[in-house]
């Protein structure tokens, strides 16, 4: 099984999430994780092999740009029409955040005005005070998994 965490943006709250189901962490260090922040991966529109949870299963995170529901709608038809067997189940969890339309225009900022450094220090902020509810849809996820 693969579980795949989705929102606007794979380099923000998806892979905050990603890393707190994994790791069953309380205390997550926004700086440390690999990614974070990222919009160089994040321009590569390919879904981050974050880890392995405790059984074995292959954890991602995937942005899907400012239309999320089109974005997983989509994205849950590719599965269903290359997947006709359900050989491959994969699991979609969509985290949302109130910040997730910026994150993606953070992603946008040109390098060259520092675009870097206000995405890393605007999202952590931001994030930093969103923990606990990343953590609770983290924690319902968690709670329904096979």
């Amino acid at each position: 099984m693969k579980v795949i965490f989705v929102g606007t943006s794979g380099v923000h709250h998806p892979l905050v999430a990603a890393h707190m189901y994994c790791e069953k962490k309380k205390d997550i260090k926004l700086g440390q994780i690999k990614g974070f922040c990222d919009s160089f991966l994040e321009k590569t529109a390919k879904p981050l092999l974050i880890n392995k949870d405790d059984s074995g299963q292959e954890v991602y995170s995937l942005g899907l740009g400012e239309n999320i529901e089109i974005g997983c709608k989509a994205l849950n038809e590719f599965i269903r029409i290359i997947d006709k067997n359900n050989e491959n189940d994969i699991r979609i969890i969509v985290i949302r955040s109130k910040w997730e339309q910026l994150f993606v225009k953070l992603n946008s900022l040109p390098k060259h005005i520092g675009g870097e450094y206000v995405n890393l220090f605007l999202s952590k902020k931001l994030l930093e005070k969103q923990m606990n509810e990343i953590r609770k849809q983290v924690e319902e996820v968690s709670e329904t998994s096979p």
